[in-house]
């Protein structure tokens, strides 16, 4: 899982900052967060013109004020504004307030177009993100850590948003920092281009130190990326650490741990600190210097000294502004990179949807199938079957044999890499998956569940399914009978991950699940293992109805479950070394008949010894 590191930008800007866990390898084509710019490049014009609008009004609005000062001070009526051009005090005054309500009307506009931009683009980043996620193909989705899609949506996303405050602030105040030193210029044209030098080598000057944080950044977020994996890793084990007294171990490894994630974040936040305060006494320093040399020499007119100082200190603070936003890009920029190009990558992972649709399944086949997972060697050869409705199948083998990875291929999750899985002759890649995936379903080891009902889960966001069809399946399940003796009936609220229901009750809600749509093949995946004798028995009985109905493959390990099964498939090594009948395995099949010894079964047709 990665791990996201959030805390307070540094500084007088406040940006928050969410850090990313790794520099990830970009894509080729992938989209940066500048390229995405583009698509909503008007909105950033507006908060342009905004910005050099507002800066223009607040630059007159101090000019204004330092000649009105001037003018009380000298007891004159007009005041002098550039060149020849003269106006009266009140029409001054009246001037001055008319900026003042233009630069508020201007950082309204200013402000409205950057949260508009932040929140579409999250919000657009977001629906990609999921998009892409569910219409990625399984193995790519079978990858992702876990968790990992929820620190992408929430997490990762936000620092998206943070870029784009950063970027405006960025723009607002290059903007006005622009205005202002254009007004310099027509009052003091060498003032105003010393203060052009003196802001370019103080960014420059600065450079190195904006690189260091986007460093300091990814290194301390991989400390925290580190931390969290192992407490992701440890949380589920409290029983057992319990049980074999290491708590105590536990919490110093993860102690460990913080004391490197913590280090790490001093680091980076010292560094992400410094560059305000860096700035400021730089650019009073240049400052300093430049009354110094004024004042050596002779000043004419005052009032226009005044308002060119005027206009530097504030030049300086807007160009403080802009190195913190500078620092603050730099910063969150790499997370919203790396979150971009995920979607990118989901999005060519997409799943190739087949067309095809069919109504019933008559039978499945499997033709020369093989698999390799990538980067690694094959974990079946050459599978040759044929399942037909109304049978019941088992599947047994040891573990690592290649069951599991058997049942995604029926589900249509992958794709053979030789050979192929046919559907009444029909290439299953071909098919809808949607059609698909109502024709043959599945019964998990280990459920999950949806936070709410029993009802709710039943359902499964399948809101076509009737109450009526509900009702059918949890009874075919053998769990209506028993949720109805309680006081909600099916409401009965199931708690977070099924915690509220037995295990034997979240098997059948599961099953029953399964069945809700009458499917044409069941697959279920040891489906006794959480059930007590009488709903094993129950769920038997079940399974023997349903062969009248579709097929049914069950993949076991407790040979007991085993028992209403017409044929077993014996997997071993990736090959299906024998499928036959229970009573020919016990005989012909090594495997099988072992299995059956140190069960204490008996094959079918004899009876244990004593």
């Amino acid at each position: 899982m990665r791990a996201i590191g959030i805390h307070a930008g540094g500084g007088d800007d406040g940006f928050l900052m969410v850090e990313s866990s790794t520099a990830a390898e970009p894509l080729p084509d992938a989209p940066r967060i500048a390229q995405l710019m583009r698509e909503r490049s008007w909105r950033l014009a507006a908060v342009a013109a905004a910005g050099f609008i507002g800066g223009i009004s607040e630059a007159l609005f101090l000019v204004m004020i330092v000649r009105v000062i001037t003018s009380i001070t000298e007891e004159e009526d007009e005041l002098q504004l550039v060149g020849d051009y003269a106006i009266d005090r009140p029409e001054a005054l009246y001037f001055a307030a008319g900026s003042l309500v233009l630069r508020l009307i201007m950082a309204v506009i200013a402000h409205q177009q950057s949260a508009r931009l932040a929140n579409e683009m999250v919000a657009d980043t977001r629906s990609r993100l999921l998009r892409a996620y569910f219409g990625a193909d399984w193995a790519t989705q079978d990858q992702e850590p876990s968790g990992a899609l929820q620190d992408y949506v929430t997490s990762y996303s936000l620092n998206i948003a943070t870029y784009l405050k950063a970027l405006t602030w960025f723009i607002v105040s290059s903007a006005t920092l622009i205005a202002m030193l254009a007004l310099a210029l027509l009052l003091d044209p060498l003032g105003a281009i010393s203060l052009v030098v003196t802001i370019g080598v103080l960014g420059a000057l600065l450079r190195p130190l904006r690189a260091a944080i986007s460093r300091r950044s990814l290194r301390a977020n991989a400390a925290r990326m580190e931390l969290a994996n192992k407490v992701s890793e440890y949380s589920p084990l409290a029983l057992e650490f319990r049980v074999f007294n290491v708590e105590d171990t536990a919490d110093s490894q993860l102690d460990a741990l913080t004391e490197t994630s913590r280090r790490e974040s001093v680091r980076f936040q010292f560094l992400q600190g410094l560059a305000t305060p860096i700035y400021s006494v730089l650019a009073y320093a240049a400052l300093l210097g430049a009354v110094i040399v004024m004042s050596q020499i002779n000043v004419d007119e005052v009032s226009a000294l005044a308002a060119v100082m005027l206009l530097v200190l504030r030049s300086l603070t807007y160009g403080q502004a802009v190195q913190s936003a500078l620092s603050a890009m730099s910063a969150s920029r790499p997370v919203a990179d790396e979150l971009l190009e995920k979607v990118a990558a989901l999005e060519l992972a997409e799943h190739t949807a087949g067309t095809v649709q069919t109504n019933e399944l008559r039978s499945i086949q499997a033709r020369g199938v093989g698999f390799a997972y990538a980067d690694e060697s094959a974990v079946l050869f050459d599978i040759d079957f044929e399942i037909k409705r109304h049978e019941v199948i088992g599947i047994v083998g040891p573990s690592g044999s290649g069951k599991s990875t058997l049942v995604q291929l029926l589900l249509g999750l992958r794709n053979p890499t030789t050979g192929s899985i046919l559907a009444d002759g029909v290439d299953v890649r071909a098919i809808d998956p949607e059609n698909w995936s109502r024709q043959v379903t599945f019964v998990p080891q280990s459920p999950g569940f949806l936070s709410g009902t029993v009802r709710d889960n039943i359902r499964f966001l399948r809101d076509w399914v009737t109450d009526d069809d509900l009702r059918d399946a949890a009874r075919r399940a053998n769990l209506l009978t028993e949720m109805e003796q309680g006081p909600h009936g099916l409401d009965r609220d199931v708690g977070e991950r099924g915690g509220q229901l037995s295990g034997g009750q979240q098997q059948r809600v599961s099953i029953a699940r399964a069945l809700v749509e009458s499917p044409q093949l069941i697959i279920l995946d040891e489906p006794t293992s959480a059930l007590d004798a009488l709903s094993e028995h129950l769920l038997g009985e079940t399974l023997r109805e349903l062969r009248d109905q579709m097929a049914v493959l069950i993949v076991a390990h407790r040979l007991t479950t085993l028992e209403i099964c017409d044929r077993i498939m014996v997997v071993q090594d990736g090959r299906i070394v024998d499928f036959d009948t229970p009573a020919n395995l016990a005989i012909n099949s090594d495997f099988y008949r072992e299995a059956l010894e140190l069960s204490g079964l008996s094959a079918p047709g004899t009876s244990a010894e004593p």
